[in-house]
């Protein structure tokens, strides 16, 4: 993943206007990021106890909207100052350059500090046959409900939390608020606070009545 920070930062350093060759740079660091996170997923459900990963999931949607949190404020401030006097490109990518330093720190800690379970070193040494988990997952009671409702059921956030920026940043003309980058970044804190606690609080209530019982109050979220 920090190879796709650098990339994106060299390209705004080198090809600032160049919207193809960021496009591109943004399209590998993508999917570095989704490597990363189906890999975390996947180490979680081997490290943790089934009550452990309901509680752990709610955990890991906070730290995630923490994360958002300072991207939207500290680093949106910054972007902001450094904006005024280097120009928008430059301002980028060095904040680029400071995910990357941070990814690679990150990669360190994890080498170091995180367990490995016996069962994940197992797996690691057996073959995996791609196509008997995927024909095992498909004959599951309700696969194909449930991989709908995975795909579906953060597409209301994922709208909203898109369009967020460009109505708080556009100009009144245009139907946005015309904020700063600095006024933009005092009032991102609010909704991700927010969402943080209700994070929080889903993981606690899922732990506590279930997800089946719990699954009902995502509908208001996608209405």
């Amino acid at each position: 993943m920090a190879f796709g920070f650098l990339l994106v930062a060299a390209t705004l350093f080198f090809l600032p206007g160049n919207l193809p060759a960021l496009l591109a740079a943004f399209v590998v660091l993508a999917l570095a990021v989704s490597v990363i996170e189906i890999s975390s997923y996947g180490f979680t459900v081997t490290a943790l106890t089934r009550q452990q990963l309901d509680f752990f999931s709610g955990i890991t949607t906070s730290f995630i909207r923490l994360g958002t949190l300072l991207a939207g404020t500290a680093l949106l401030f910054a972007a902001g100052i450094v904006t005024q006097h280097h120009g928008v490109h430059h301002a980028w990518a060095w904040l680029f350059v400071g995910f990357a330093v941070a990814a690679l720190a990150f990669y360190g800690y994890f080498r170091v500090f995180l367990p490995a379970p016996a069962i994940a070193q197992a797996v690691a040494r057996e073959p995996v046959a791609y196509r008997v988990l995927l024909r095992g997952y498909f004959r599951q009671p309700h696969a194909f409900a449930v991989l709908g409702f995975l795909i579906s059921y953060r597409v209301g956030e994922g709208f909203f939390d898109r369009m967020r920026l460009p109505f708080l940043l556009d100009p009144t003309a245009a139907g946005g608020l015309g904020l700063s980058l600095q006024e933009a970044a005092g009032l991102v804190p609010l909704g991700t606070l927010a969402i943080v606690v209700g994070g929080a609080l889903g993981a606690g209530a899922i732990v506590r009545w279930g997800f089946n019982r719990v699954c009902p109050g995502i509908i208001p979220m996608d209405s």
